[in-house]
């Protein structure tokens, strides 16, 4: 899809984004609970903590077997996911107050299967879904990138912008995502302007590309993840990290009777640009 909005010249008109309406309870939560996964039905992993001891313990991560499962080195992993922890920690310049459980599953199949997930129950526990012809680069960047979003909830426990929380959270990954995929945020994103794949971020801001069930979604996915944590890096290096703060301690959403308003983020309260703004001057930043 061309990027003909992008003007390359001057700020053009904002583009104000709507708030989201949830004319039932249920809708929401069980929304909230999809795209957060503060709920799974394979919650009861958590559980594992309680059944035995852990297959591989370290400082910072417990990794337990489900069915004998484990396609990695167990060495190799405890001595990889520790370096990860230091890497993601000095990424947010803070540490975890627990532990985060692992536990790895087969990968699923599908158009749209996911190659990690955190559940946010009892414990965090992130889920890596992977077998031995699954590469280390991948492995890697998988955990940092779950791993994240177990900063991003302790952090700003507020937050419920899906791009926001998956971009910050490859952000946060930026050397293991950028070794997995052979190249930096940027110079992705230049292929894709090239390619005519980019996304337009203010068009996507809901993510549903890159989660709804069809051929394209894995690419979409990736296409996206790429480009909101290159424009995050852009507004920490614009801005700082302190207005980014600001703008992830977002408002919670408001229950009205049986509606739920979730407000899009306030970028022009934090930035006095709105998104389309925002993202035209990240993009002329990236080709001059």
């Amino acid at each position: 899809m061309p990027i003909s909005f992008v003007s390359f010249s001057a700020t053009p008109t904002p583009f104000f984004l709507p708030t989201q309406t949830y004319q039932r309870a249920s809708v929401f939560q069980s929304l909230w609970g999809q795209l957060f996964n503060k709920h799974s039905e394979m919650t009861d992993l958590a559980a594992l903590s309680k059944t035995g001891p852990a297959k591989i313990t370290s400082e910072h991560f417990a990794l337990f077997e489900q069915n004998d499962y484990l396609p990695v080195d167990a060495q190799w992993w405890q001595q990889a996911s520790e370096k990860i922890y230091a890497y993601d920690s000095s990424r947010m310049r803070t540490e975890l107050e627990q532990k985060t459980l692992i536990v790895f599953l087969p990968p699923q199949t599908g158009n749209c299967s996911p190659r990690g997930t955190t559940v946010f129950d009892e414990v965090p526990t992130i889920l890596i879904y992977a077998d031995q012809k699954t590469s280390q680069e991948q492995i890697l960047a998988t955990l940092s990138h779950e791993l994240g979003h177990v900063f991003i909830h302790q952090m700003y426990p507020n937050l419920h912008s899906v791009a926001l929380n998956e971009g910050m959270a490859t952000w946060i990954a930026r050397d293991y995502w950028q070794a997995w995929k052979n190249n930096p945020f940027d110079v992705s994103v230049r292929k894709f302007i090239s390619n005519q794949s980019y996304l337009p971020l203010f068009q996507n801001l809901d993510m549903q590309k890159a989660y709804e069930k069809s051929a394209d979604c894995i690419r979409n996915r990736d296409i996206l993840l790429t480009e909101f944590a290159s424009f995050i890096d852009y507004l920490i290096r614009t801005y700082g990290m302190e207005r980014l703060s600001v703008l992830y301690d977002e408002k919670l959403s408001q229950s009205i009777s049986q509606s739920h308003n979730i407000h899009s983020p306030d970028f022009y309260g934090v930035y006095g640009l709105q998104l389309n703004q925002l993202e035209n001057a990240w993009l002329l930043d990236l080709i001059k």
